[in-house]
C-alpha cells in the first residue's frame, strides 16, 4: 500500500508510481519541478516527465494540429472540476516551434485518435494543468 485507504482506492498519485519504481530499483531519484521552466529544461536536457492532470471534456476534440485544448466552460459548476476526470500523461516530451512551444504527449487510447499515437498540449495549458489546477509532474533519473 503506497497511498490511500486499503480497499478504498479511487486512484493514486503519480508520486506513488515513482516510489514503487524506486523501490524496484528502477529509479535513482525523482523530483517535482516547481515551475514550467524547470519542467521544460528537464525534458530538453534529461528526458521525459511523467504527468497526472485533470482531463477536460474539450480535450477529447483535437485541433487540426493535434492539440488538446482546455475549454473551461465545460467545468462542472457544482464541483468546480472537469467533467471527464483525471488522466496520466506518460513521458511528455517538449517540441519547440511555431506558433508556440508545445508538449508532445504519447497517448494510450489507440491510433485512431491523435497523430501517430501522440497529441500536443500548449505550454500554457500544461502550465495551468500542472501548476495551477492540482496536477502532478515528476522528473526521474532511471537506472539501467
Amino acid at each position: 500500500m503506497i497511498d490511500g485507504d486499503p480497499g478504498g482506492e479511487e486512484g493514486t498519485y503519480v508520486r506513488s508510481g515513482m516510489k514503487v519504481l524506486q523501490n524496484m530499483k528502477r529509479l535513482a531519484a525523482y523530483a517535482r519541478p516547481t515551475a514550467i521552466e524547470d519542467f521544460s529544461t528537464w525534458i530538453l536536457t534529461k528526458g521525459p516527465v511523467t504527468v497526472g492532470t485533470d482531463w477536460y471534456e474539450s480535450m477529447f476534440t483535437l485541433t487540426a494540429d493535434h492539440r488538446a485544448q482546455i475549454d473551461e466552460s465545460v467545468i462542472c459548476p457544482e464541483t468546480v472540476k472537469p467533467v471527464a476526470g483525471r488522466t496520466l500523461l506518460p513521458g511528455a516530451r517538449l517540441r519547440c516551434g511555431p506558433p508556440e512551444s508545445r508538449i508532445r504527449v504519447p497517448q494510450l487510447v489507440g491510433s485512431s485518435w491523435g497523430a501517430n499515437e501522440h497529441f500536443y498540449l500548449s505550454r500554457a495549458d500544461l502550465k495551468y494543468l500542472v501548476f495551477s489546477d492540482g496536477g502532478e509532474a515528476w522528473c526521474a533519473l532511471e537506472l539501467p
